[in-house]
Parts: C-alpha cells; structure tokens; sequence
C-alpha cells in the first residue's frame, strides 16, 4: 500500500484497515482493540533510521451492510512530514493483559508512506 501526503502537511490522515489473523472472530477484533495500546512507527526505507516512533492512534469502527471493519486511524503532527522521502510504516499493539503482549499487527500488505 502507498500513502501520499505532501511535504510540511498534517492531511490527510493515514487510516488502515486492520484485518483479523489469529485473533478469532472479526466482530471481536474491535473489543479486542479497544483494551490494547495502539502505537504507528515509521523509518526511512533505505537507512531504517526511524522517523516516527511509538506514536499514539486512535480507533475507529466502522459498520456496514453485512460487515464490520475496524480501522487505526494516524493523525500527522507538524514537523513529521519536513523530510521528504520514502518511509515504511507499522502498527503495533500492546495488550492490555496481565502478561501484555506486543505484536506488529497486520494491515494486509507493507505500508509506504511517501512525503512529496
């Protein structure tokens, strides 16, 4: 997936669909969700050095004939776009458990941000 936002830019917002793999059912996923931590991290793709890290999202379900997504919503702050060049991006969710648990969550394909 590629995601284009202009260089010194706050909008658009990078919103992903966050598909269930091993979590059970989708309509649980958001339940699931909810309780957790959910960070977006960002790097250069040719140095890896990081761009953005641990920075918080926000959740939003959505429902639908027949279907329930959930989507993880990133809202840029200024000076995360001055740099212009191509990022890969990430979701990671922390659990809210006794024993938490970090997993890079899946989002279908590999995310590129691209900051023109």
């Amino acid at each position: 997936m590629n995601f284009y936002i202009r260089q010194n830019s706050v909008y658009p917002n990078l919103t992903l669909e966050v598909y269930d793999n091993n979590l059970g059912e989708k309509s649980n996923l958001f339940a699931i969700l909810k309780n957790s931590a959910v960070y977006f991290y960002m790097e250069e793709v040719n140095s890896c050095i990081p761009a953005i890290n641990c920075a918080e999202c926000c959740l939003v379900e959505e429902e639908c004939n027949n279907c329930e997504n959930v989507l993880v919503v990133y809202k840029w702050k200024n000076g995360e776009t001055k740099k212009k060049g191509k990022y890969r991006g990430w979701i990671e969710v922390v659990t809210d458990e006794d024993e938490p648990k970090t997993m890079i969550f899946p989002i279908k394909e590999d995310l590129f941000v691209h900051i023109v």
